[in-house]
């Protein structure tokens, strides 16, 4: 089987059904959830930390706003100078106070290939996040037949390394030549 990325042009989505899958990463291309992550982690920040200084808020958003891809955890021990089990509390506090309904998924995309047999989402998000964002959004989940991110497979490298691609590639006997 073959296997393709979506091309998206000024026409709109181009696709063929002679495709054995279609593999979507997810932040960027199905849901736009960064800005909503980043209020959520200023908001538990601002809690956990008991911040009320406004210049202190305006560095934790300036400091989460540029480095938020790098990661939560390195932004929170290399700035934030935090702990492990600081950040595992931040965590919790920030999953408590982001409304998932607020994230809206570009159902379009979705709506386009909702029929095919093979739909997969590799993303670098915690899996959790994923699964709470599609639930919110009318149980859209139940479309993809799996969904590969770096906290089930602890030994998984991240985007943009191929390997996730690849693990789904070799698992389900798909050809990647696009």
């Amino acid at each position: 089987g073959v296997i393709t990325t979506i091309n998206f042009s000024s026409n709109g989505l181009y696709f063929s059904n002679m495709y054995d899958a279609i593999i979507f990463s997810f932040d960027g291309t199905l849901v736009d959830s960064r800005q909503h992550h980043i209020d959520a982690y200023l908001e538990a920040i601002k809690e956990y930390k008991n911040v009320e200084s406004k210049t202190e808020l305006k560095y934790y958003n300036i400091i989460l706003k540029k480095h938020f891809d790098f990661g939560i955890e390195y932004v929170l021990k290399t700035f934030l100078y935090l702990g492990d089990i600081q950040i595992r509390e931040i965590r919790k506090i920030k999953n408590q106070k982001i409304n998932y309904e607020q994230i809206k998924l570009k159902t379009d995309i979705i709506e386009k290939f909702k029929d095919h047999k093979n739909l997969f989402i590799i993303s670098n998000a915690r899996n959790d996040t994923i699964t709470n964002i599609m639930d919110a959004n009318k149980k859209l989940i139940t479309l993809f037949r799996e969904i590969i991110t770096p906290d089930l497979f602890y030994d998984i490298k991240k985007k943009p390394d191929p390997e996730m691609g690849l693990f789904l590639t070799r698992k389900y006997f798909l050809n990647p030549t696009n």
